[in-house]
């Protein structure tokens, strides 16, 4: 069976990556508001920002076509995203999900899903080209590391 691959067009990625189109002011997602501050990343399903939330917190803006979400709701991958709290330091933490209509480029306004997480350092993922799990089991591992240094040489 042939699948059709669902992906964002050109136009629309630039639309996203550009600051004349994501809100620098602020976008409201689900209640909350976040600051979109530059543009970090491009794939094939959208666009990731880092940001702020309104407490000035580090995350990744994620603005993805909806296109992808018509055999399933975006709701339903945000709560299996959330279910990954239960194992803090291997995964990048879901914050917030919503709907969002924007202003392209060309004047046409387009619904995004957006996606707010934790935000990982993008720089140390793709200097080692470790996936995002790889990243954060080695974050983990240089933790536990760290704390039995601490804990031997308090036995000393």
């Amino acid at each position: 069976m042939t699948r059709n691959k669902i992906e964002i067009t050109d136009d629309v990625q630039q639309s996203l990556e550009s600051e004349k189109v994501v809100p620098m002011q602020g976008i409201h997602v689900n209640g909350k508001n976040y600051f979109p501050k530059k543009h970090v990343k491009s794939g094939t399903k959208g666009v990731v920002w880092e940001g702020r939330d309104e407490y000035n917190y580090r995350v990744a803006i994620k603005f993805t076509i909806p296109e992808d979400y018509k055999s399933r709701s975006f709701v339903e991958e945000a709560v299996r995203a959330s279910r990954l709290k239960e194992y803090p330091g291997f995964f990048a933490l879901f914050e917030n999900g919503g709907l969002l209509d924007l202003a392209l480029l060309d004047g046409t306004k387009k619904c995004f899903v957006c996606f707010v997480e934790e935000w990982i350092e993008e720089l140390s993922r793709e200097a080692f080209g470790w996936s995002h799990l790889s990243l954060r089991l080695y974050q983990s591992h240089v933790r536990s590391l760290e704390y039995s240094e601490d804990s031997r040489a308090q036995t000393w």
